[in-house]
């Protein structure tokens, strides 16, 4: 084998040699580039991972930072008043924040505030200044929630505070809490001041009706029935002016009676709870009184065994009061005339109440049966409360409260007019 074969041979060994090894370096360093990318890939997609982490728990940070300021969302808008984020407006109403944006956020605004906020809104952007608005938005529970939408303009830096606006920021607060202590501080001021002129209407019949012949005769009946309505009072007083017990009402009343604390003494209560509207407690009031009084000076609590039971009870579309008295006084008759007292129960529970009385004088003493209709009396369950009755009279029909015109809560004041005609016969007949 010559010389120049081996040298081709080893030419050729050498270049295969050489191009391996230039394939196995391409190879290395592709491999290596690709490897190198795939780490930078994932690195910033573990960064974007973590910045969304981390964004999460920023917004979980300002959510809970929001809740406790008392604040419900952070809201930004562009310079025309478009709203681009409201941070939080999702979870109070449940609309997303695509509907919310520019102006779609107003759909979710009380039908009557809506209109109102709107010009406010576009008026407050488009003279640049500061706004605070409150307004009620539907909740994602599908109720009414008092908000205040607080904002201000943000001003190029470097124009100046007399700059163009670039856009807004603002806040959204919980005033609900506020609102509807608000609302209900005006509901008692309205009911104190009802009760207070119905109280000077009844003591206005009260006054013109009673017998004058007698001057402490008069005084005592005039106290008396002015003390019935003043504990009234007071019991609606301590109960903010809502609903009362009609067992609490009945032992308030009956206990100043001679005849002791009620249900410990010779005035037995039976009944199950029953809850009175705070409209129905002094007419109530009033009745009960007239009714025990004359127990104490002509009826059973007149004798030493001399017993009373009121019974009270739910009985279809009516609330039934039965006053029962047993071991009085023989009757021999039913009396001849009606007094005082006697009209004004039949007033009261006629035309304050809507009711009836029926009286049945037994030789054991006298059953009155009060039949009153449960809308007038008691609380309405929610079905019920949109067909409660208009009441019978106005105070316009009210001679003495005439110029008063209290409004149509006052109902209270009708027995006046009814009254005036029986006092001006018994006027006439003294």
């Amino acid at each position: 084998m010559d010389a120049g074969f081996l040298l081709a041979v080893l030419l050729v060994t050498l270049l295969v040699g050489l191009g391996t090894l230039a394939a196995f370096s391409f190879w290395e360093r592709r491999v290596r580039r690709e490897t190198s990318e795939a780490l930078a890939m994932i690195e910033r997609r573990e960064a974007v991972a973590q910045q969304a982490t981390d964004a999460l728990a920023a917004s979980e940070r300002r959510h809970r930072a929001l809740a406790e300021a008392g604040a419900l969302a952070l809201w930004r808008a562009d310079a025309r008043g478009r709203i681009t984020t409201a941070e939080g407006w999702t979870r109070l109403t449940g609309q997303t924040a695509e509907a919310a944006a520019r102006h779609g956020w107003l759909d979710m605004l009380h039908p009557d505030d809506r209109a109102a906020v709107a010009a406010a809104w576009t008026g407050a952007f488009r003279a640049g200044q500061p706004l605070a608005l409150e307004f009620r938005a539907r909740t994602a529970g599908g109720g009414w929630h008092w908000c205040r939408a607080r904002g201000v303009p943000i001003r190029a830096e470097a124009s100046g505070p007399a700059g163009p606006v670039v856009e807004w920021t603002g806040v959204l607060e919980d005033i609900d809490d506020r609102r509807r202590a608000e609302e209900e501080r005006m509901l008692v001021a309205r009911e104190v001041d009802h009760r207070a002129k119905n109280v000077l209407a009844v003591v206005q019949s009260i006054v013109r009706l009673a017998r004058k012949s007698d001057p402490e005769a008069f005084a005592r009946s005039v106290l008396a029935r002015v003390a019935a309505l003043g504990r009234a009072h007071d019991l609606l007083a301590s109960g903010e002016w809502r609903d009362t017990e009609f067992r609490r009402l009945a032992e308030q009343e009956l206990a100043s009676e001679k005849a002791g604390p009620a249900d410990a003494g010779r005035i037995a209560l039976q009944g199950a709870a029953t809850p009175v509207l705070a409209s129905a407690v002094q007419p109530l009031a009033m009745v009960l009184h007239e009714l025990a009084t004359n127990a104490t000076r002509h009826g059973s609590l007149a004798h030493p065994d001399g017993r009373v039971t009121l019974r009270w009870r739910s009985e279809g579309g009516d609330f039934l009061l039965l006053w029962s008295e047993s071991g009085g006084p023989g009757l021999a008759e039913p009396p001849r005339q009606q007094g005082l007292g006697s009209r004004l129960i039949q007033t009261t529970v006629t035309l304050q109440l809507g009711g009836s009385v029926t009286r049945r004088w037994q030789r054991e003493g006298l059953i009155c049966e009060l039949r009153l209709p449960r809308e007038r009396v008691m609380p309405l369950a929610p079905a019920e409360a949109g067909h409660r009755p208009v009441p019978m009279l106005s105070p316009a029909a009210t001679p003495l409260l005439a110029q008063h015109r209290p409004g149509p809560a006052a109902i209270v004041t009708a027995p006046v007019a009814v009254i005036g005609r029986a006092a001006s016969t018994e006027a006439a007949r003294h």
